[in-house]
């Protein structure tokens, strides 16, 4: 219950800021910080764009075969990850030109 008290205990004029008691200072959640700067949205996009690659490269390096008793034997999980990091991808990437565009 202390820590819940202390999550919501400190306030400063109309930011809220976190003391989590392991963290020194707390965590300031004002409207600055919830926006990205643009070399984080850039990192972040190629991050994932590698990361979607390396999921369909180790895809077909590792393959898939048919063990002897007829099931299918591959690591499926890495498609539909692949997909999703290219969508995080492009949502970071769009994210970086509409905040080239903006500034």
């Amino acid at each position: 219950m202390s820590l819940l008290l202390k999550f919501f205990s400190d306030t400063h004029s109309d930011q809220t800021l976190l003391n989590f008691g392991w963290l020194e200072g707390g965590v300031n959640l004002g409207e600055r910080d919830f926006i990205m700067s643009k070399e984080k949205c850039l990192g972040l996009s190629l991050v994932f764009f590698g990361l979607s690659g390396g999921c369909w490269i180790g895809y077909h390096l590792i393959g898939g075969s048919v063990n002897k008793e007829g099931f299918l034997v591959e690591l499926f999980a890495l498609i539909p990850l692949g997909w999703f990091f290219l969508l995080l991808g492009l949502v970071a990437g769009s994210a970086y030109l509409w905040i080239s565009k903006k500034s």
